[in-house]
């Protein structure tokens, strides 16, 4: 394969690896808006049943470890 070939190749593979990305990330959710339950379940109850000061301090260290 020709240098030249080589590079053709890799910008049509590196096309498609973007447009990949680029349909991948239009399909996410909005940042912030998590539409899950467990989010409000969490804030509701964290600090008081753990004694945690924070509730990413509470999930991170005494719900998930």
């Amino acid at each position: 394969m020709t240098p030249r070939q080589r590079a053709w190749f890799f910008a049509v593979a590196a096309a498609g690896l973007v447009a990949c990305y680029l349909w991948a990330f239009t399909g996410l959710p909005g940042f912030g808006n998590y539409p899950g339950p467990y989010g409000q379940e969490i804030q509701r109850r964290a600090v008081g049943e753990t004694h945690a000061t924070g509730v990413v301090s509470a999930v991170n260290f005494l719900y998930r470890g």
